[in-house]
């Protein structure tokens, strides 16, 4: 529903007749057409342009809709039902007020979605997060409305592919992790796709016995992902003595990793300690040509080091509320 000003509306042409024998038509389109190499930018320029121009009036939605959108999809929350209700309606006037209609809206309160119009409302309990599930089956990340955890589902593989080396990358793409949760797993099958680079493996011949039989047995243990459930909501509450980040990073000869967690202690004293995110990396190979020699266990300890600090950084500009203490003791070292 983004319309694209009028002299540039010719460039988005169409030429059509419906026989040879009928003279060729010009059709201009009017809006941003999904699938040109501009609609991502113009889609989400709009929304921004839409947030400063309403900032006055709308001051609450008005931030979320700069900070908390990915393309036409909004995450984020309140502290209470009173302030997630107020961002609700509000966000609604002021989408609307552009010609964007947010719809399939879901919480973790009922009591919230209570106070929505039925018809914006999606019902069903658990969500994808993936959105290139309805044309990609991947291992998908879900959340869980009803416990306000996520979960994981496996995908259905093909088991009467014969295993090559394209259908190893192919099964590697669908593994999606964009937290990094279940990061130990999905390392696993990056090790095993420089595995079969460094043996010099062709694309669609089959693997040796011994690589298709671990990639046989590493689909069956990631059903046993449905089992996980991690909560979504990684402190206690809104009072809180205090916040702390805490990161741990290694490496071996095989790859590299970091992650954080967040340590948090309520007004009563209970601590809880939940995992925010992790990010991980498979060790460069030699290339002789390029005079790159393997890399030592110290050198790749300083990547996983490296890794942690720019996880840190993109996390604390996602969380600017939560203030960093410095924990006291000796430097952990490399």
């Amino acid at each position: 529903m983004i319309q694209v000003f009028p002299s540039d509306q010719r460039l988005q042409c169409i030429l059509w007749r419906d026989s040879p024998n009928e003279t060729i038509r010009v059709y201009h389109l009017t809006t941003v057409t999904y699938g040109t190499a501009c609609a991502p930018y113009l889609a989400t320029k709009c929304l921004q342009c839409l947030s400063d121009l309403e900032s006055e009036t709308f001051p609450v939605a008005s931030r979320v809709l700069k900070n908390d959108f990915y393309v036409d999809d909004m995450l984020t929350g309140a502290d209470d039902i009173e302030t997630a209700s107020h961002l609700a309606h509000e966000m609604i006037k002021l989408t609307s007020s552009g010609g964007f209609n947010l719809r399939k809206w879901t919480s973790n309160s009922n009591a919230l979605l209570d106070q929505l119009p039925v018809d914006l409302v999606d019902k069903r309990p658990a969500r994808e997060l993936d959105i290139a599930h309805t044309t990609v089956k991947t291992l998908g990340l879900l959340w869980d409305t009803s416990s306000d955890c996520f979960l994981f589902h496996s995908p259905v593989w093909n088991t009467n592919a014969i295993i090559t080396k394209r259908v190893v990358l192919a099964d590697t793409a669908r593994l999606f992790d964009p937290l990094g949760l279940v990061g130990p797993v999905v390392v696993l099958a990056k090790i095993f796709v420089q595995e079969l680079w460094k043996q010099k493996c062709e694309w669609d011949e089959p693997l040796p016995e011994a690589y298709q039989n671990f990639w046989i047995e590493y689909r069956r243990n990631l059903c046993a992902l449905s089992s996980l459930s991690i909560p979504r909501w990684v402190a206690f509450s809104t009072d809180l003595l205090s916040v702390q980040v805490h990161g741990f990073c290694d490496a071996s000869s095989k790859a590299y990793g970091a992650c954080l967690y967040l340590r948090s202690t309520a007004s009563n004293g209970a601590v809880e300690v939940r995992l925010i995110t992790a990010k991980s990396k498979v060790a460069p190979l030699e290339d002789l040509k390029r005079k790159k020699k393997v890399q030592t266990i110290p050198r790749l300890e300083l990547s996983s080091a490296l890794l942690l600090s720019h996880l840190y950084m993109k996390s604390s500009s996602l969380a600017p509320q939560f203030s960093i203490q410095p924990i006291s003791g000796p430097i952990p070292q490399l």
